[in-house]
């Protein structure tokens, strides 16, 4: 058993759900899911649970259950990249990222609009690199449907490679249909 120091704040106080006798310590101190899944419920519950969260980042606890945060929450949280907690106490990345707006399809949600606005930026970057390669290769099929996708007539180019590319298809079905399989001399 690793033993996880009682800060200050929690010596002496029965207002803790860990302070309890009615809950094993070892809760708070176990690596097993089900356990810190446990431990994070009735710290969910605690009227100390911000007082607990602030102390375990502030101290850079490495280990065990604190304010209803693992070692593996409270470590994304010491990163300084923007995680916050929502009110369901889950880790969220700033809002804008790749990440975020994969987060809140994963969570259910409907993307908030800066992260509807960060992913629409990247798709349109994407498509931009794209189309420029289209048009590097003297236009093509997908660069005229890149200029579609993107609300635009596509360019003299493009629209010519579409162009090439619908002749050949009814013509290559015709050709298909007619052919004639060969007998095999014996």
């Amino acid at each position: 058993m690793t033993t996880i120091p009682v800060p200050a704040f929690l010596k002496g106080t029965s207002t803790a759900a860990c302070a309890t006798s009615d809950h094993d310590p070892e809760l708070w101190h176990s690596t097993d899911p089900f356990d810190e899944l446990t431990a994070k419920q009735i710290c969910g519950a605690c009227p100390l649970l911000l007082a607990c969260q602030a102390h375990a980042l502030d101290t850079r606890e490495r280990l065990g259950t604190w304010g209803a945060l693992t070692a593996g929450e409270r470590h994304r949280l010491r990163t300084t990249d923007g995680s916050w907690l929502d009110a369901a106490g889950r880790v969220r990345l700033p809002c804008g990222t790749p990440r975020a707006y994969s987060a809140h399809h994963r969570f259910g949600e409907t993307p908030c609009d800066v992260c509807v606005a960060g992913h629409e930026a990247r798709v349109l970057k994407q498509r931009l690199r794209l189309l420029e390669a289209a048009h590097a290769a003297g236009g093509t099929y997908a660069g005229a449907q890149l200029h579609r996708r993107m609300g635009e007539a596509a360019c003299g180019p493009c629209m010519a490679a579409q162009a090439r590319y619908n002749a050949t298809r009814p013509r290559a079905r015709q050709r298909g249909s007619q052919a004639q399989p060969q007998a095999v001399a014996a």
